[in-house]
């Protein structure tokens, strides 16, 4: 049954859609009779775009195309296209650089934290080596002062309590509120798109084939992120893709004549492919390694995602921070088992009912893993375990009414509190 609004005829800006992670969200809200509309910059990269997930929102009424962001807008950003069309709202709710333009529009807004933009973004001098470009470096400076100086102007922040988020928490001083205890899961549906999409896609076709030739196919959608640092630590984007990596040369080495693959994604977006492809020469992996590009793109189009989840018999996800994100609910989603170490106290806190994801860590466990994974009745059970936590946890029906939720007391307090100055 469709939940019915508190505060109906309210309107709520989305902005900052990183990987489509504010789409379903907008969408949900939507479905609940609260009028969503989603900010989309024309410069958006293919994963950040609606249509990547369903073609037909392209000429969604309700999703806001334009020119918001302009590059400038690091330096003033006051003076963004976003800033001036944000003022026609009711709440601003904001992930990524958002929180750096919703701090001028005058109107109350809340940041729903998607990762990089609360535990990197503020800290631009510990990643000053990692910016692809001195003009990216320079950029990220600015970008740090309204993404720091927003922080404490939010009326509410939704974060997830695993460590980069407390440890980021913990550098920026921030209290409670603006943080806030609920917890906003995200969102994924039970497929990512309508049944056998992407099949037929020529551009998969020698993926697809190598996969349906060998016995147990280990798909990494993960970026390649394989330093280790303290600072790479500290703001969970070491992957752990090594680990993983090692832990197939360790299941190579144990069972002889398995025609195991791991499926790896070849992306401009992965800032390590080099350390990754000196690894697996240094292991002679060769035969059991494909790298799949993109067709044109730094990512795969939503049906040709799909299409990879379906061939694959276990996702693996990272190997590192404890986190989990969007690789990890799609793989699930899909009725595949995913492999990712968890942080076990954190995931007890959030779902005391457990959860289906196989925990492994260091090499030897992983290949422990992937060892017990080759039962393909335990991979169906896994599987079929996985599709119910989603639906339980994070289809928008179960998701959903919590963001319902948030957003309807967010409006209230912003209908008894009148906006301040920026």
């Amino acid at each position: 049954m469709t939940a019915t609004p508190e505060l109906p005829g309210h309107r709520v800006a989305l902005v900052g859609n990183v990987a489509n992670c504010l789409l379903p969200v907008a969408l949900a809200l939507r479905s609940h009779g609260i009028a969503a509309e989603l900010f989309v910059g024309d410069d958006a990269p293919q994963v950040s775009r609606p249509e990547n997930v369903d073609a037909r929102l392209a000429a969604a009424p309700w999703i806001r195309r334009g020119h918001w962001f302009p590059g400038w807008s690091a330096l003033v950003p006051w003076r963004a296209p976003v800033v001036s069309a944000l003022r026609a709202y009711d709440l601003v709710l904001v992930s990524g650089t958002g929180p750096m333009y919703a701090q001028w529009s005058g109107r109350p807004w809340c940041w729903w934290v998607s990762g990089h933009d609360l535990t990197a973004t503020p800290f631009p001098w510990a990643f000053r080596g990692t910016y692809p470009s001195r003009g990216r470096r320079l950029a990220a400076y600015p970008l740090a002062l309204w993404q720091r100086r927003a922080a404490r102007r939010a009326q509410r922040i939704w974060v997830q309590p695993f460590a980069p988020f407390k440890e980021a928490i913990a550098r920026l001083h921030l209290e409670r509120p603006p943080v806030s205890s609920a917890y906003l899961p995200l969102i994924v549906g039970a497929g990512l798109v309508g049944e056998r999409a992407g099949a037929g896609d020529p551009a998969l076709a020698p993926v697809l084939q190598r996969m349906a030739d060998s016995e147990l196919v280990v798909l990494h959608p993960s970026r390649m992120l394989i330093d280790d640092g303290t600072v790479a630590r500290r703001s969970g984007q070491w992957k752990g893709n090594d680990r993983l990596i090692r832990g197939i040369d360790e299941l190579r080495r144990r069972r002889l004549g398995l025609r195991v693959l791991l499926v790896l994604i070849d992306s401009s977006v992965s800032r390590d492919v080099a350390m990754a492809r000196q690894l697996i020469d240094d292991l002679d992996l060769h035969e059991e390694v494909l790298w799949a590009r993109p067709p044109g793109s730094q990512s795969f189009t939503r049906p040709q995602m799909a299409e990879l989840y379906r061939n694959s018999d276990v996702v693996a996800v990272e190997f590192a921070s404890g986190w989990f994100g969007t690789v990890a609910l799609e793989g699930l989603a899909m009725g595949r088992p995913v492999l990712s170490y968890i942080d076990e106290p954190s995931m007890s806190d959030l779902y005391p009912g457990g959860h289906p994801v196989v925990s492994a860590f260091e090499p030897k466990e992983i290949a422990d893993a992937l060892e017990r994974l080759l039962d393909p009745g335990r991979r169906r059970s896994l599987g079929d375990a996985g599709r119910r936590w989603i639906a339980e946890h994070h289809a928008a029906e179960a998701a959903g009414p919590r963001y319902v939720t948030e957003v309807s007391a967010a409006l209230r307090r912003a209908k008894l509190d009148e906006p301040t100055e920026p």
